[in-house]
């Protein structure tokens, strides 16, 4: 990742816990969520959905070239969990099974 993009990063970081200290200083409760999809669901997802008609423009972006970024994908959510986490908690949500992470999240 290049140097802008981590500055950027950076500054939305610093903006996104600002606007959470806010919040919690207004007596809201601030709740952060972050839905995980394993990579064997994300395989499965890609190769089924144009046999069973499920597929959607969300589950076509991450396709088998976008497999190379996998690693730098994982970088960059670890440092935005670790850099948000100071005035919101944050729950990482299995995401495989969408009535499983509704009931969760409920």
């Amino acid at each position: 990742m290049g140097s802008g993009a981590r500055g950027f990063n950076e500054g939305w970081y610093e903006d996104l816990n600002t606007f959470e200290k806010y919040l919690v200083r207004s007596s809201m409760i601030v709740l952060t969520f972050f839905l995980h999809i394993s990579m064997d669901e994300r395989k499965w997802r890609h190769l089924t959905g144009p046999i069973t008609g499920k597929r959607t423009e969300n589950s076509q972006v991450p396709g088998i070239a976008e497999r190379e970024y996998r690693d730098d994908y994982r970088e960059t959510c670890e440092e935005m969990l670790a850099a948000t986490s100071g005035y919101a908690p944050c729950f990482l949500v299995p995401a495989d099974h969408k009535e499983m992470t509704r009931t969760f999240l409920a």
